[in-house]
């Protein structure tokens, strides 16, 4: 898993192709190589070639991929730097994000301290660590296997295998611990330090070598907090969970023990590697799993095993213990998640897995994609928008005339547009009538009252009520509604630079300056875009212009907090709140919110699209939102003299 679970990779049997799922867009990438190896961001992908001596790191943000020499990449925290081992694992080299050879080390499996300054490497014997420091440029040599560093760098623990001792280099003091114990490793804080005396007991050490626990099992790890230790037992067949607060032991069963990030769920794994145990803290329950234990996503929801009997197969369940492994590929959701939608590998057919009742449906047809209450569900027959099948939820077909269906809000109604583009048809599925309108694409106003549809010449549109059985015309095309059903907004031919308002009845109200108008949720405010693309402008109702924004194409956020543009020349997106103040620009053009508006999705290049997660308030989106142009900004000083939030100075807590 990527370090915010949104990632899944895995590696093909013959070692050759690596495999990552987006949970966030619902693809599916292939990447050459195997061990797949994600940066803290996740906008890296590492991995190595079949023979070892060749790396790949994948940039989702450029979709560029670069080729470096050495095996088992490794990121600093930051994904600045790339470090790389050489086939005979003598030699580790650290490259830039471009493939720049910055730094040749001697020893392998390089890894970096928390803030990059400090790589530490092992020698082919095990015996020496090299610990090279950015900053001052020195290099120092440690007795032992580099362990690891703790969270600040000020300390460096190597480990000697033969001897059963670990030591823990101060930087501060340069002062040198010894500790009884071999493979130490570190408490998130730093402030522990525990060792594996033998198989049957650990020991925890403070930071100042000082021994404060001794321990049932072998090594010893610890949850986020500190709060909890894990063990295994020398028969591999028991793990020993102690709680540093309570002082109490519990014993599970498994081994090799792995928590979750926020320590609630403990892993384990049977002695046979058949079975995976995880048990949940809160509520004191243990669920048995197929598969090899693999991990944790970072936020606890997933869980990953590997089959102990296919390498080519792995599962992943959510916290409850639901299978997610499914059948096919390019898995979509519906809109409440309990419904998953894959395709078969030769596009005939597609799965639908219902997470609620646990089963699979086959339907022909693929690309699977759901109505807004999920209970209908669309395939197309060819990958066009002409040939398609409608399912209910239960699998049962429906057999539509038309062609590019469309749905209500509430799913009841299922509009398609004639072959000839001429005319609408409109089935409801609750009368099981179907209705005949003049016009192409049909649009729904949210309570399905009223079907709006356009000429086929583009000049007009025609709206339907079903209410009161009127039909209205009104000037434009592509007409749209606000939420409350009482504004109609349409676009001028191509020719004009004017979008129209109308009231229910069809009276204009007001002509605004812009084309392609679009409503924000609540339908307070009106987005339309000038004729050149630079400029969007934002309406209140009642026609007065509140906003006069850098880029085309307005769109607003599920609460209408937020707005977004996207510029005409360049692939940059623009987000601003609603007062028109910028709040920081992103790679990708063509932005849109999720309907939940916890993420803003971006197109890059290449069919490949971005999600920027949108989760702890506007302060944490536009501090992510320079860290991730910081890059950008480097080679474009102009475009950071743009945006001035992003030139204030960095304040640490």
């Amino acid at each position: 898993f990527s370090e915010d679970g949104a990632l899944i990779g895995t590696t093909s049997f013959d070692l050759n192709i690596s495999t990552v799922y987006d949970r966030t867009s619902n693809r599916t990438i292939e990447l050459q190589g195997r061990n797949p190896r994600f940066s803290e961001d996740g906008a890296l992908i590492g991995t190595t070639s079949f023979d070892g001596t060749t790396s790949y790191v994948y940039d989702r943000t450029s979709n560029r991929t670069i080729e470096l020499q050495g095996s088992a990449p490794s990121f600093s925290e930051d994904g600045a730097l790339i470090g790389t081992t050489s086939f005979d694992l003598n030699i580790s080299t650290v490259y830039d994000r471009t493939s720049n050879r910055t730094i040749e080390l001697q020893g392998s499996a390089p890894s970096f301290s928390e803030d990059g300054a400090l790589i530490g490497t092992t020698s082919f014997d095990l015996n020496i660590s090299t610990v090279y420091d950015r900053t001052s440029n020195r290099t120092l040599e440690f007795q032992g296997s580099f362990a690891g560093f703790s969270e600040d760098g000020a300390l460096i623990v190597t480990s000697s295998s033969d001897l059963n001792i670990s030591y823990v280099y101060d930087r501060t003091s340069n002062r040198t611990l010894e500790l009884q114990g071999s493979n130490p490793s570190f408490s998130s804080d730093g402030a522990l330090i525990g060792t594996s005396f033998s198989d049957s007991t650990s020991y925890i050490y403070d930071r100042t070598g000082n021994r404060t626990l001794e321990l049932q099992g072998s090594n010893p790890s610890f949850s986020e907090d500190g709060a909890l230790i894990v063990t295994t037992s020398s028969d591999d067949r028991t793990s020993y969970v102690y709680d540093r607060t309570s002082n109490r032991t519990i014993e599970l069963q498994g081994r090799n023990p792995r928590f979750s990030e926020d320590g609630a769920l403990i892993g384990t794994n049977s002695s046979d590697d058949r079975t995976s145990y995880v048990y949940d803290r809160t509520s004191n329950r243990t669920i048995e799993l197929q598969g090899i234990f693999a991990g944790f996503s970072e936020d606890g929801a997933l869980i990953g095993t590997n089959s102990p009997y296919d390498l080519n197969t792995r599962y992943v369940y959510d916290r409850t213990g639901n299978p997610l492994e499914l059948q096919g590929s390019n898995p979509s959701f519906s809109e409440d998640g309990t419904l998953i939608g894959t395709n078969s590998s030769d596009g005939t057919t597609s799965y639908v897995y219902d997470r609620t009742s646990n089963r699979t449906i086959e339907l022909q047809g693929r690309f699977p994609w759901f109505s807004s209450d999920g209970a209908l569900i669309g395939t197309s027959s060819d990958g066009t928008i002409y040939g398609y099948y409608v399912y209910d939820r239960t699998g049962n077909p429906l057999e539509l005339q038309g062609r590019n269906p469309r749905f209500s809000e509430d799913g009841a109604l299922i509009g398609t547009t004639s072959f000839d583009g001429t005319t609408s048809y409109v089935y409801d599925r609750t009368s099981n009538r179907t209705i005949e309108l003049q016009g192409s694409a049909p649009s729904f106003s949210e309570d399905g009252a009223l079907i709006g549809t356009t000429s086929f010449d583009l000049n007009i549109s025609t709206v339907y009520d079903r209410t009161s059985n009127r039909t209205i015309e009104l000037q434009g095309r592509n007409p749209r509604f606000s939420s409350d059903g009482a504004l109609i907004v349409t676009s001028s031919p191509y020719d004009l630079n004017i979008s129209y308002v109308y009231d229910r009845t069809g009276n204009r109200t007001i002509e605004l300056q812009g084309r392609n108008p679009r409503f924000s949720s609540d339908g307070a405010l009106i987005g339309t875009t000038f004729s050149d693309f630079t400029t969007s402008y934002v309406y209140d109702r009642t026609g007065n212009r509140t906003l006069e924004l850098q880029g085309s194409n307005p769109s607003f956020s599920s609460d209408g907090a937020l707005i977004v543009t996207s510029s005409h020349d360049e692939p940059i997106s623009y987000l601003y709140n609603r007062a028109g103040d910028r709040l920081a620009e992103f790679p990708g053009s063509n932005p849109v919110f999720t309907p939940d508006g916890e993420y803003l999705i971006t197109y890059m290049e290449n069919n490949v699209s971005r999600f920027w997660r949108i989760d702890n308030g506007l302060d944490d989106l536009l501090a992510r939102g320079c860290e991730l142009l910081r890059y950008y900004f480097v080679t474009h000083p102009e475009a950071l003299e743009q945006v001035p939030a992003c030139q204030r100075p960095t304040t640490h807590h």
